[in-house]
């Protein structure tokens, strides 16, 4: 697969993307940058666990801190 660059207008852009063969895929601008971080991240919670936070468990700090600042 080949990777192409292209600047497209902002209000050709829905129809340009509604043009384009199933054969091309559209990758994000950072989607390199977004996968390798990704990596980084999973990488460090494989590696200390117990030092990331569930995420129901920060919903349930983040409702507790709301209701006594309300």
């Amino acid at each position: 697969m080949t990777a192409l660059h292209l600047l497209v207008e902002d209000d050709f852009i829905d129809s340009f993307v509604s043009s384009l063969p199933e054969e091309v895929v559209i990758v994000e601008e950072d989607f390199k940058a977004n996968q390798a971080l990704l990596k980084e991240t999973i990488n460090d919670y494989e590696n200390s666990k117990d030092s990331f936070v569930p995420y129901h468990k920060s919903m349930i700090v983040l409702d507790e801190w709301l209701k006594k600042t309300s």
